[in-house]
């Protein structure tokens, strides 16, 4: 689990790196979104466009899957799927699920849950509960 734990943590470096991020972003560049329907859903006390997302080329960093994006302000509420490429030849598919709350005015990841399935170590399951964010505006 260990070395698992350590490859996760590395593709995690890599795909955070300047030139790298951007990516990964959830934007027409990186994906191609469709809306699943014309009505809203209520999520997280928000009234969400849910759309599907694909990819335009598969990576580790890359999900396919579902975003939910509110209404009234179109910012991410929460984000569903399944990476696009594996992060390792040691872990499976992840799936992740992240959540968001505005902060700010931005919105920002408040829970993240990571599940990956191994064939040589099982699953692991790597969640993140994010709090007490402090925004510094450049001037």
């Amino acid at each position: 689990r260990r070395v698992l734990f350590r490859s996760l943590l590395d593709n995690e470096k890599r795909i955070n790196l300047p030139g790298t991020r951007e990516a990964g972003w959830f934007n027409s560049q990186n994906y191609d979104f469709k809306l699943k329907s014309t009505q809203t859903v209520p999520l997280n006390g928000h009234n969400c466009f849910v759309l599907s997302m694909n990819p335009r080329q598969k990576a580790s960093n890359l999900l396919i899957g579902t975003i939910w994006v509110d209404a009234t302000d179109f910012t991410t509420v929460q984000i569903q799927g399944a990476t696009s490429k594996d992060p390792s030849v040691l872990s499976g598919p992840t799936e992740l699920l992240r959540q968001y709350t505005k902060e700010n005015g931005y919105a920002q990841s408040f829970h993240s849950r990571a599940v990956s399935a191994s064939p040589v170590f099982g699953q692991t399951v790597i969640t993140i509960d994010y709090n007490n964010y402090q925004v510094q505006v450049r001037q």
